[in-house]
């Protein structure tokens, strides 16, 4: 069958259905999985991602992976704690992926919301699920401690580079993105996302 697109930058739960279960139906020609970074759309995406039937299974669980991490990396709280709402009242029947995200974001949200000392396996992990997780093909490596006793990680591949910079003292972390914070505090780079 021929690629259709519906167009649609606000897409309806019965459209969002419709696209789970249509491999050959697109939103938009580009960055679809963008639109879908919303807390509305995440049930839907969950239905979807829980369903061994739907052809856009693995991809409907990538998106809700890639947006819950941008929420708690960017330290939105609201998105986080709605997020942590729509898990709650999900069923228990999940798929095995899904289930591995919510464990995943459950522990990662909990250090977004009660900041506490990490232990370096603690930070690692931290910034694997941040930087990395299960659906990035990125390298991610630990470069060393820097600038008053953050832990400096780097996950990159060939053209992307992000930076997170965790302070295992409190628990807390801040990212900047293309440069080192060490640049960016020097005035020879951009600012922190």
């Amino acid at each position: 069958m021929a690629e259709r697109y519906l167009d649609e930058v606000n897409p309806s739960p019965e459209q969002l259905r419709e696209w789970g279960y249509d491999d050959d139906l697109y939103l938009t020609s580009q960055d679809e999985d963008l639109l879908l970074h919303n807390v509305a759309y995440l049930p839907i995406l969950l239905e979807l991602a829980s369903d061994p039937a739907c052809p856009k299974q693995y991809y409907a669980t990538s998106i809700v992976y890639y947006y819950s991490q941008l929420c708690v990396l960017h330290k939105r709280h609201a998105e986080a704690e709605a997020i942590s709402g729509i898990i709650d009242t999900a069923p228990q029947d999940v798929d095995p992926l899904v289930r591995e995200w919510c464990d995943d974001f459950r522990w990662i949200v909990d250090r977004l919301q009660r900041p506490r000392a990490l232990a370096a396996d603690e930070a690692e992990r931290l910034a694997w699920g941040l930087l990395v997780g299960r659906y990035c093909t990125r390298d991610l490596t630990w470069t060393g401690r820097v600038l008053d006793g953050y832990d400096e990680f780097l996950a990159s591949t060939a053209s992307f580079r992000a930076y997170l910079y965790i302070d295992g003292r409190r628990g807390d972390w801040q990212y900047a993105h293309f440069q080192p914070l060490e640049r960016i505090v020097a005035g020879k780079g951009a600012a922190c996302d």
